[in-house]
């Protein structure tokens, strides 16, 4: 008897402490790989990133994904944004070395990137990234800070935070990552022809942020400051859009 107590006593521990570890390693991979290259942008060390921290990210996503999340919205929310970025990292690890995240086929290879396969499952539901961010996310939030949250593994991309997305911290960390890709150099650009250059961000999901020139002008001065300030005074007029899909590795 005292040897199948000393047993079950043994199992409960190691279950509590998986379940404590589990709670860290995601943050603990993010704090050992993204690298905070300036104001706004970071970087991941991809080929830093050993065997055991791979498939230390996959156990993490795959408790989650078996989970589900949780009922507190904001709770949902920053769940949501964690497991899109953790599969991001996943996926490309498992491609890497890679140049793009486009250059990553599945199949006949005819679709550019990952965005519509089934990466993971969540509570038993095959889901797509496109499923988490636009199926989940823009669909049950009304929230356009979301797209600063997301990572698509890119240069172009706003930046991966060092730090998962928390309930406590998510209006902070939201507004964080707005300002600071909004004034990073990346969304806003004026070119040698003086020309206003924004993120195809503001153009694949113009209506998040009001469907037009002026509305989304109007929105980015909300957060704009300095040299990006400067270069919307009295712009009424978007004359393009530009994306760097280049990986956003550490170099």
């Amino acid at each position: 008897m005292r040897f199948f107590a000393n047993l079950f006593s043994a199992l409960i521990l190691l279950v509590a402490t998986s379940a404590d570890a589990g709670e860290e390693t995601y943050s603990r991979f993010l704090d050992t790989f993204v690298v905070e290259q300036g104001p706004g942008v970071t970087s991941v060390r991809y080929g830093e990133v050993t065997d055991k921290d791979r498939d230390a990210l996959k156990a993490w996503i795959e408790s989650q994904a078996v989970a589900g999340p949780p009922e507190d919205r904001d709770a949902a929310f920053a769940w949501w944004v964690n497991l899109y970025n953790a599969v991001t990292l996943d996926v490309v690890l498992d491609n890497y070395p890679v140049d793009s995240i486009r250059d990553i086929r599945f199949g006949f290879g005819l679709r550019p990137g990952p965005w519509r396969e089934d990466l993971v499952a969540v509570n038993g539901e095959a889901m797509s990234l496109d499923d988490i961010e636009h199926g989940t996310l823009r669909e049950e939030w009304d929230e356009p800070r979301v797209h600063f949250a997301v990572n698509c593994a890119s240069i172009g991309c706003p930046a991966l935070l060092p730090e998962p997305f928390a309930a406590e911290t998510l209006e902070t960390q939201l507004d964080t990552a707005t300002r600071a890709f909004v004034n990073s150099g990346r969304a806003v650009q004026v070119d040698e022809g003086g020309d206003l250059i924004l993120s195809s961000i503001f153009q694949w999901y113009g209506e998040d942020f009001g469907d037009n020139d002026r509305a989304i002008l109007d929105w980015l001065r909300f957060y704009a400051e300095g040299d990006t300030a400067a270069m919307l005074d009295g712009r009424r007029k978007i004359d393009g859009y530009a994306y760097d899909w280049s990986l956003n590795e550490a170099e």
